[in-house]
């Protein structure tokens, strides 16, 4: 609590003055504090994976998410079971800090950004559901929802000179550095917008007075939660960190951003047991938004690769399969991307419309006994796509915005039969889950 008061007091400090000056130890250090204040409605016409956002679309013709709908019937198809919420936790705020320069125009950096669905807090709760059954559960995913757990989101120091830049902390990964502009609080995650933020050692040098970039970052893989073989995690059980590069360009054109680039990584996981057996994980991805005029932009991204789950965002949290056939551990190939056109502003009016998919490797999933994730074969996802239409009204350009999406996700569950374990008393396949989304978003930039 005293550190949250501190953050409070130093933003209040900032927003006074605009601009905060540190003396004593640490000489002619500016902070400036910037970030948004987003309070949002949500309206979802079914069933989904998350409330104030969406990952993915559960099947239509199940219920409360996995249940199978009894013969006897009087139960609500997940096809039609709303969800409706109201939420101001994507609200977030950072501080961008220059600091002393040192040698030949070298300048010391920083940063620190925060926003507020971190986890943890609440107290138990026992429930009864109207079938009689007694459930035990936590208040706190009610609670977050008033009260909202301060995240971490950037933390980084950065020694940077005119050609040369090392970079320390919690950012953005090098790999598919853009993402599509939604509403949606997880930005199309594992539905085809690829990469997180991680802890990492990055180089970067400058060429062309800094449009040209080439980047080498070591990070710190984190992997599947094994509690078989000893609470491990199979990223740092490897041993070694895992390596992200990319050639970027990073300018301007038409007075909007030009950027395009080639990034990808390359790390292992060992998942501990007998053998120790180890699989990979890579990425080849490109990146591109193109500005053709002021008020026309294309975006787009694409990748290949394998083991693209957790912290990479892709496959839905599948990274591994084990082979039915002779027991071989596989990292699961997965491929996907995205593509957006923006127009305006027009009088105000901006739009951004777009689509999404990340599409894993259907083969490998058939062939497998089992997932990474231990969820059973017949739920995996084996195809996730969604297509969006953002209409934005800036009512004071660059400052006061309210926003409305439109968004579909479908989710195909290809493996959901009795082939591949769907249980007795379930429809003899899985349709495909649908869902409609309607944001209305007011958004306040400082």
């Amino acid at each position: 609590m005293k550190k949250l008061v501190t953050i409070l007091v130093l933003a209040a400090a900032v927003l006074l003055s605009g601009t905060v000056k540190a003396g004593g130890l640490i000489n002619n250090l500016d902070v400036t504090f910037y970030g948004y204040i987003k309070a949002e409605a949500n309206y979802q016409t079914a069933k989904a994976s998350g409330n104030n956002f969406i990952v993915t679309a559960m099947p239509a013709n199940l219920h409360d998410g996995w249940a199978a709908i009894p013969a006897s019937g009087g139960y609500v198809k997940n096809s039609n079971d709303p969800n409706f919420g109201i939420t101001a936790r994507q609200t977030r705020f950072g501080f961008k800090i220059k600091g002393p320069t040192f040698g030949k125009g070298g300048q010391v950096l920083g940063r620190i950004e925060a926003d507020f669905y971190g986890q943890g807090g609440g107290s138990p709760v026992t429930v009864i559901s109207p079938s009689g059954t007694t459930y035990t559960g936590s208040t706190s995913i009610f609670e977050a929802e008033c009260k909202g757990n301060l995240m971490l989101r950037i933390a980084t120091v950065e020694l940077r000179t005119k050609y040369f830049g090392i970079l320390a902390g919690n950012d953005w990964m090098v790999m598919s550095p853009l993402a599509p502009r939604v509403s949606n609080y997880t930005a199309q995650a594992d539905l085809g917008n690829l990469g997180y933020r991680i802890p990492q050692i990055r180089l970067t040098g400058y060429l062309l007075d800094g449009k040209l970039q080439a980047q080498l970052a070591a990070d710190s893989k984190i992997g599947d939660f094994i509690n078989a073989v000893g609470d491990i995690d199979t990223g740092r059980n490897s041993g070694q960190p895992d390596v992200q590069y990319g050639i970027v360009w990073d300018s301007k054109l038409n007075e909007l951003p030009l950027k395009f680039g080639f990034t990808g990584h390359y790390g292992k996981e060992v998942l501990g047991g007998l053998y120790n057996p180890s699989v990979n994980s890579y990425s080849y991805n490109v990146h591109a938004t193109v500005p053709v005029t002021k008020w026309l932009a294309l975006s787009g991204e694409w990748y290949t690769g394998a083991n693209l789950d957790g912290f990479y965002t892709g496959a839905q949290g599948k990274g591994w399969v084990i082979q039915k056939s002779n027991g071989q551990i596989e990292s699961l190939k997965d491929t996907g991307g995205w593509g957006e056109i923006m127009l305006g502003p027009f009088k105000g009016f901006q739009i951004y419309a777009g689509y999404t998919m990340d599409d894993p490797d259907d083969d490998q999933l058939k062939k497998a006994s089992a997932v990474s994730n231990g969820a059973p074969l017949w739920r995996a996802v084996t195809l996730n796509q969604s297509f969006y239409v953002d209409l934005h009204y800036w009512v004071v350009p660059k400052v006061a915005d309210i926003s409305f999406e439109y968004m579909n996700v479908d989710s195909e569950y290809a493996l959901g039969n009795a082939t591949y374990g769907l249980p007795a008393g379930y429809p003899a396949k899985l349709d495909n889950g649908v869902v409609n989304r309607f944001n209305l978003a007011f958004w306040l930039y400082f």
